[in-house]
């Protein structure tokens, strides 16, 4: 399966680390996640957010996103090779501050509650973090990591690929249980009802690994 990673005049110069991870993303995290996010819900690799802006106004470009026809429902970093712990905990919460901007984008845009979440994944060599993002009934931000997982396309752990897959469609099916439903196309608007409680920043709190 080729990966189409779309090329950018914006793009900086790609050093040692970067082509590191490209080429990692290319044989080993593409192939996997794109033969699950091709129906009902997409994956875009290297894609700009829509909902993700500098201060200058640009849009912030994430390994990738998740999408469906309608709106953003979440994202992706990829991290590969020795990093240090404290850069690992930053980029998390570079993945929950996305995942927090993406989530108000679908609070403006939300029929019901139900899609009050967004969704994402953070990778690092073998290990895949999945995380949920979500503004609760208590009028408040949460950012928890629900499963560990472990990569099953790298030769030392082909075996893990029975059980990857069957956690990765149980996650897909609940990205899918959020989405907008175009059957409610009459009915109002529901973020007046929450905007004075959307926050500038996640409120974290502890990250607890729940079974699915």
């Amino acid at each position: 399966m080729l990966l189409n990673i779309k090329q950018s005049i914006e793009r900086p110069v790609i050093n040692k680390q970067n082509k590191s991870e490209i080429d990692f993303i290319v044989k080993n995290v593409a192939p996997f996640l794109d033969s699950i996010f091709n129906t009902k819900v997409y994956i875009e690799w290297e894609k700009a957010s829509a909902t993700n802006t500098t201060s200058e106004g640009c849009n912030i470009r994430t390994d990738f996103l998740l999408y469906d026809t309608y709106q953003e429902l979440g994202c992706g970093e990829v991290k590969v090779g020795n990093v240090c712990a404290k850069l690992l905990d930053e980029d998390r919460a570079r993945l929950g501050e996305m995942l927090k901007k993406q989530l108000h984008d679908r609070i403006f845009h939300a029929k019901t509650q139900n899609e009050f979440k967004t969704f994402g994944f953070f990778i690092y060599n073998s290990t895949i973090e999945i995380y949920t993002c979500e503004f609760t009934n208590n009028k408040e931000y949460v950012f928890v990591l629900l499963r560990l997982i472990t990569l099953p396309t790298l030769k030392t752990s082909y075996t893990a690929m029975e059980e990857a897959l069957e956690i990765m469609m149980s996650f897909k099916e609940m990205i899918i249980a959020s989405k907008h439903d175009e059957r409610l196309s009459e009915v109002p608007y529901i973020y007046h009802n929450y905007i004075s409680f959307l926050k500038p920043t996640v409120s974290m709190v502890e990250m607890s690994q729940h079974d699915s």
